[in-house]
């Protein structure tokens, strides 16, 4: 470099010291993405910008301005610029390097650049010197900077290109080099060589799924299927085998989407040739997919058709087949899926196929969940150490998350994060970290510690840095973050905003982020907007789901919620508006709640911990509305019977939250003393979760603001903060509520303000204090 031999000056003068910068390291490389871009970047793209930048701080800024995918044109431009030091043939090596990639092996460059020995080695000497390829090993060459590679191949003319990619191909083919068929694969694909592609694109899925990179694996298999479509080049090849690989790869990366989209449009370009049992196959791992996230399929009807197509004979295809089928009615609870089950495992077993026996084994203890928990703790250990045995890496992981469920949902939290860690760090272990139930255990660890107050480790588990995770992998992980850094006090709701498209891919994106989203808005004074979206949310998953779907009590308890606490500063005709508003609102969660109580599904502690509160928070916006206001024993009661529930689910800051409302009513009832010691638990609680918003709401309930008159006969801050109310209409009943004082208390106030003022009455106590600017 033309600076070398003046820094080199420069340094041997007294009081000058050289230091050298390296690169940043990724973590640096996120944080100045994420100061330099407006909205936030999924995790993909910013996970591309940290590997092509290497850390160079400039390239960091013109990546995050780029608006294509390629290398932006000044910096290429820039880039460019280094190999006008170099000769015709130095150029031309570098140029055929770049074919190769970011890095090259000595032989592989020289069976394709065409040169000789001797102009070779005097070519990357020239490179070597300029700064633009750097050795790498005792064998090979890599370009200086990952975009400048990317550079210098965008710069080739496309005939030349395809020719380099060419030589590649023959090179690689013919031995004359060493590289893998992921190599092959690429170079033939550019070089037109479509045959020789889609035989090396199969053999690379092939290597990569077999070493946990499903990624990877998915993107040769749909390489080679794109190819396949033209029948010319794949004359003998079982395209829809080849299909059902790269379904497995989809689905074991967390593409399930696309593994979906696939099926549907192979299904239709088959139905009329295939055979039955590759039909049965197909249709079999579309009623699968199909239940793996929400949407529209019509996941029975593929089941059905399935079944008319399994051979009748007991040979292995109808023994894996009616595995599978048994795993997808398990799913669903389907009563004939014992049967099937069990027909499956008998024939496995027959037929030596333990794979098969294992996935079937699986299904036959999940449907069995009746069982006292020491029984089926150890069916489903059992299960996965089978499947373990067996190599049945799907089973395997069916089974460990199974078993953390069943932990879950009995409160054993302790014991459900140990077996879902296990799940976690195997699918880890075999490169498929986003798998189905490998994923699921992740999620539902990230959801107990949100629910215990464990809040580090869910940030921790909802962390997806350097990850690449599937899109709706990452969102179902966000906004379990979100509900945890929004209750820290840390705005979330314009970064739910942007989720709403995903609610039909998987509700649960709804049913987490849309209670954070309502109360962040409800908070910032936007009510009506926090309403609209609480509605849009019902309306959404009543059309996925059923409008008796569980969640609706929790996400209308949240609603009420809101309305209540902004009900004291609406005026009588608001509120009562409001109230009807609640009314049909709660009317539509207690239909879910009679269907359950009425045997329609399962009814677990959570979700009857939140129809308590649904009914808890309507009668306190009924109380804080005055209208149909309830005996305040009544509505201290239903929120003493609400805090226990959350108590004994283990849950924290809902407990908290349900404290502080119990307290304010408490006070309100002229109970100071209960009142507070419910605001001294809450406050522990939320000072420990660093809760601050709930915090700062626990640490000034009651205050208020200062003002008075500064002599004897002053207003004091409380009967100021009562006249104010007084002059905005409010009787004495609302104004206690709104203060959660009592009314008894308020009329004390009032005689004393009345006195002080010297006036007569109310409305001249008004008129009053708007002339001495005691209010507005």
């Amino acid at each position: 470099h033309p600076l070398r031999a003046k820094a080199a000056e420069w340094s041997r003068i007294q009081g000058v010291a050289r230091l050298q910068l390296g690169p940043l390291d990724d973590g640096a490389v996120r944080q100045l993405v994420r100061g330099l871009h407006p909205d936030p970047l999924a995790e993909t793209e910013l996970a591309c910008i940290v590997q092509r930048a290497e850390g160079n701080a400039f390239f960091v800024e013109e990546l995050v301005g780029a608006s294509r995918g390629g290398v932006p044109v000044d910096l290429a431009d820039l880039l460019l610029i280094r190999l006008d030091r170099l000769d015709d043939v130095a150029r031309q090596v570098v140029r055929t390097m770049s074919v190769g990639g970011r890095r090259v092996s000595h032989d592989l460059l020289a069976a394709a650049s065409g040169v000789s020995a001797t102009e070779l080695d005097q070519a990357l000497r020239r490179a070597v010197e300029t700064h633009v390829v750097v050795t790498a090993g005792s064998h090979d060459y890599a370009f200086r900077h990952a975009l400048l590679a990317e550079a210098v191949y965008d710069d080739l003319l496309p005939g030349e290109r395809v020719r380099i990619h060419a030589a590649y191909v023959e090179a690689l083919r013919d031995g004359v080099a060493d590289g893998t068929a992921a190599e092959l694969a690429l170079h033939a694909r550019a070089a037109l060589d479509l045959p020789t592609a889609l035989l090396a694109s199969i053999r690379a899925g092939d290597e990569a799924a077999s070493v946990g990179g499903p990624d990877e694996a998915a993107r040769h298999y749909e390489n080679a299927l794109e190819i396949a479509e033209d029948s010319r080049h794949s004359p003998d090849l079982d395209v829809s085998a080849l299909v059902l690989k790269t379904v497995d790869a989809l689905v074991d990366s967390g593409s399930l989407i696309r593994a979906q989209k696939l099926l549907s449009r192979h299904l239709r370009a088959v139905e009329d040739t295939a055979d039955d049992t590759s039909l049965a196959r197909l249709h079999l791992q579309m009623a699968y997919t199909a239940l793996l996230t929400d949407n529209d399929i019509d996941w029975h009807g593929h089941l059905r058709t399935a079944m008319q197509l399994i051979p009748q004979e007991a040979g292995r295809d109808r023994a894996k087949l009616m595995a599978a089928s048994a795993r997808v009615m398990a799913l669903k609870r389907l009563p004939e899926a014992e049967e099937t089950a069990t027909e499956a495992l008998a024939l496995a077993e027959t037929l030596n196929l333990p794979k098969t026996a294992s996935e079937a084994m699986t299904t036959l203890v999940f449907l069995d969940r009746s069982v006292p928990i020491e029984q089926l703790e150890k069916a489903l250990q059992e299960s996965a150490e089978r499947a373990v045995r067996t190599g049945a890496v799907a089973a395997e992981q069916r089974a460990y998350f199974l078993l953390g469920r069943v932990y879950q949902d009995r409160g054993l939290f302790a014991d459900a994060l140990a077996t879902f860690a296990k799940a976690i760090e195997r699918a880890k272990s075999l490169g498929i970290p986003w798998a189905p139930f490998a994923f699921d255990s992740r999620l539902q660890s990230a959801q107990i510690a949100v629910v215990t107050g464990d809040w580090d480790t869910a940030l921790e588990l909802a962390d997806v840095d350097g990850q690449s995770p599937p899109h709706l992998a990452e969102v179902l992980l966000v906004v379990w973050q979100a509900a945890v850094l929004s209750a820290r006090g840390r705005p979330q709701a314009e970064r739910l905003r942007a989720l709403h498209d995903d609610w039909r891919k998987d509700g649960s994106v709804a049913v987490v982020g849309v209670p954070v989203e309502v109360e962040e808005l409800a908070r910032a004074g936007r009510l009506e907007e926090a309403l609209s979206v609480g509605d849009q949310a019902i309306e959404v998953l009543s059309s996925i789901w059923t409008p008796l779907f569980q969640a609706r009590v929790r996400l209308t308890a949240v609603m009420i919620g809101v309305m209540a606490d902004a009900a004291p500063g609406l005026t009588g005709d608001q509120r009562a508006r409001q109230v009807e508003r609640a009314r049909s609102l709660h009317a539509g969660a207690s239909k879910v709640v009679q269907h359950h109580h009425e045997g329609g599904g399962h009814w677990g502690p959570e979700s009857k911990t939140w129809s308590k509160r649904l009914e808890a928070e309507f009668l306190r916006l009924r109380w804080l509305s005055d209208v149909e206001a309830p005996d305040l024993a009544d509505l201290i009661g239903l929120w003493q019977e609400t805090t226990t529930h959350f108590i004994e689910l283990q849950h924290p800051y809902e407990t908290a939250r349900c404290q502080l409302r119990l307290a304010e009513i408490l006070r309100a009832s002229g109970d100071v003393v209960a009142a507070r010691e419910h605001v001294d638990r809450a406050r522990i609680t939320a000072a420990e979760l660093g809760a601050q918003p709930l915090l700062d709401a626990l640490q000034t309930m009651g205050a208020s603001p200062a003002r008075g008159q500064g002599s004897d006969e002053a207003l004091t801050p409380r009967e100021s903060e009562i006249l104010t109310l007084v002059a905005a209409g409010r009787s004495n009943g609302e104004i206690g509520r709104q203060l959660f004082i009592s009314t008894k208390t308020v009329s004390v106030h009032v005689s004393n303000i009345l006195r002080k003022l010297g006036a007569s009455g109310r409305t001249e106590a008004a008129a009053i204090a708007r002339r001495r600017g005691i209010t507005v």
